[in-house]
């Protein structure tokens, strides 16, 4: 082996071991097994393009989930591929859009190599830094949309979300506010998004690069500024469910939730059972509590009320047949007339 060979071999064992330790480390329901695929190349045109696919492969198979003989907390763990200003590239009212069809065509190629090499990717990741000004709700759909309806299977996640000043806009904080507002119900709105990560969530109130601490939602000291009460209230309250509702005469209950996790609390004659559930579409959830009362065979017997005495019940119960038979004896609290028949 040539030494040019050598090295390209110890730099995939290299990157191939750094995946390995990582990716056992955590139980997290999504891994970023590649990010910024679109400008950082260098490895792949170095080890082989088909590598990208191996990545993942490295990922699923030796997962936490794989390793702790699947004691996950998750269903199932998303593996991901990762980049920015797809999403949040610049609005088609500044540069007619060819700025980010661009980028989705080399991050779509992307994608599909790793598909086609056989890579176990199920997961598409945008990182989420707006800092263009104020944008239209409807191409960030539109957007969303693209990879959507391109990969109708795929999770897609909001990475390192932030409203950012940049060279060429700089934001009040009414605006930043408002399209953290904007952002978060657009995202949450689609059926294929998955979640929305915060970036730049707490920093200083000073600092020399000022595009730094911007788009933070609270100070160190533990102010909020008004781009975190807008998290705050969407997530603890708007995007909350918290409800205490009655079922039907079937013990039926339909509530309107938001997909998440829930501790949910079943009453019936004074007995409780709580339970964890994580809700991620329309969904049917039995409970079953144990009835203080159930009809058996001892019930067979004749029935009746000492207070009313001269009817009642004759009952018969047949377990094993799932049977039970009712006869009702009673009269008629006034004399009928002699022309009455029986």
């Amino acid at each position: 082996m040539c030494i040019r060979d050598s090295r390209k071999a110890q730099l995939k064992n290299e990157v191939d071991s750094e995946i390995l330790e990582w990716v056992r480390q955590w139980d997290v329901y999504q891994w970023d097994v590649i990010n910024e695929t679109i400008g950082n190349t260098l490895l792949q045109q170095i080890i082989g393009w088909d590598q990208m696919a191996e990545w993942f492969k490295i990922a699923k198979n030796n997962s936490y989930r794989v390793v702790s003989q699947g004691r996950s907390r998750y269903s199932s763990t998303g593996f991901f591929i990762n980049d920015f200003k797809i999403i949040s590239a610049k609005p088609t009212s500044l540069d007619g859009g060819s700025f980010y069809q661009s980028r989705k065509a080399t991050y779509m190629d992307r994608i599909d190599r790793i598909i086609s090499d056989g890579g176990p990717i199920n997961g598409i990741g945008f990182q989420s830094r707006f800092k263009y000004g104020p944008v239209d709700q409807n191409e960030v759909i539109e957007r969303i949309d693209d990879f959507s309806i391109r990969y109708p299977d795929f999770q897609l996640a909001g990475t390192e979300f932030e409203i950012k000043d940049g060279s060429d806009y700089v934001y009040t904080e009414l605006e930043r506010a408002r399209m953290t507002e904007e952002i978060l119900t657009t995202y949450y709105s689609h059926r294929n998004m998955t979640g929305l990560n915060a970036w730049d969530f707490m920093s200083a109130s000073s600092d020399p690069d000022t595009t730094e601490i911007t788009a933070a939602m609270a100070w160190y000291d533990g102010s909020i500024k008004l781009n975190g009460l807008v998290w705050y209230y969407l997530h603890r309250i708007r995007y909350n469910t918290d409800v205490s509702l009655e079922t039907d005469h079937s013990g039926t209950v339909t509530i309107p939730a938001h997909k998440g996790d829930y501790l949910v609390t079943v009453t019936h004659n004074n007995r409780t059972r709580l339970a964890n559930i994580t809700l991620t579409d329309d969904q049917v959830l039995e409970f079953e509590v144990e009835p203080t009362f159930r009809i058996n065979a001892g019930l067979s017997d004749a029935w009746f009320n000492p207070a009313t005495d001269g009817q009642g019940f004759f009952i018969t119960v047949v377990p094993d047949l799932g049977i039970i038979t009712l006869a009702w004896f009673t009269y008629d609290p006034q004399l009928p007339p002699e022309s009455a028949s029986a």
